[in-house]
């Protein structure tokens, strides 16, 4: 289903499940000025499919998710790609069980604001995490990302990363990541892989809570601000 520009979409009360042969369960594709406001979407435990998600925004403007519940995501619950830009997700809640790739990843956007979420079990051995900021190709850009006051528990992989490693996409940066709490055993909570083709982005990294992790934060071939608080 793709939600059509000027749409406020309220899900509350309702469950929604993958139909056969789906990539997704709602696009939100080229729309502008669309919220989606509550809404149960669930997994039920399918088989992995890498590229399979819950909620894909492609090149969508002003998007707001909101207060909805993504249960075993088998992809991602939330995908952001195609220069999507002002979008906010804030309030939701993610649950798995260490089978899915990412929580929210965001492949190709700009002003994105990733607030007051909470991930429990994000995410597989041998992906990302639970947030994750990576563009897939040097053409694309992630910019203006705000990651604050999410809640992190369990899961493999990272608690929140972001990675330029493969694509070596200039423009990345102007990332805050603030104020979140990541608890669990993980081998890093934190990592920023950058690039040398990127000149002008910044990344600051301040006031997050981490817990059992191996290494709070990672960086490689990026200059990170960072205030971490760790208790």
């Amino acid at each position: 289903m793709n939600v059509a520009s000027n749409t406020t979409l309220d899900l509350r009360g309702q469950y929604l499940t993958f139909a056969p042969g789906e990539r997704s369960i709602i696009d939100i594709a080229g729309s502008e000025n669309v919220t989606i406001l509550g809404g149960v979407f669930d997994g039920q435990g399918q088989e992995w499919n890498e590229g399979r998600h819950m909620i894909r925004v492609l090149g969508a403007v002003n998007v707001t998710i909101t207060d909805a519940e993504f249960r075993n995501p088998i992809g991602d619950g939330i995908y952001l790609d195609q220069g999507a830009a002002y979008v906010t997700i804030r309030n939701n809640r993610f649950f798995g069980s260490s089978q899915n790739r990412n929580g929210i990843s965001v492949v190709h956007a700009w002003n994105v604001w990733i607030l007051n979420n909470h991930f429990v079990g994000m995410t597989r051995p041998g992906m990302p995490g639970a947030i994750d900021l990576e563009p897939d190709t040097a053409d694309q850009a992630c910019w203006d990302i705000h990651v604050e006051r999410n809640i992190i528990e369990g899961g493999a992989g990272r608690g929140i990363q972001v990675y330029n490693e493969i694509a070596h996409a200039p423009q990345l940066g102007s990332i805050v990541i603030k104020g979140n709490v990541i608890t669990g055993a993980r081998d890093i909570a934190i990592a920023c892989h950058g690039s040398p083709n990127v000149t002008e982005g910044s990344v600051i990294v301040e006031k997050n809570e981490i817990t059992g992790a191996g290494t709070k934060l990672y960086v490689s071939q990026m200059q990170v601000k960072d205030d971490l608080r760790t208790r």
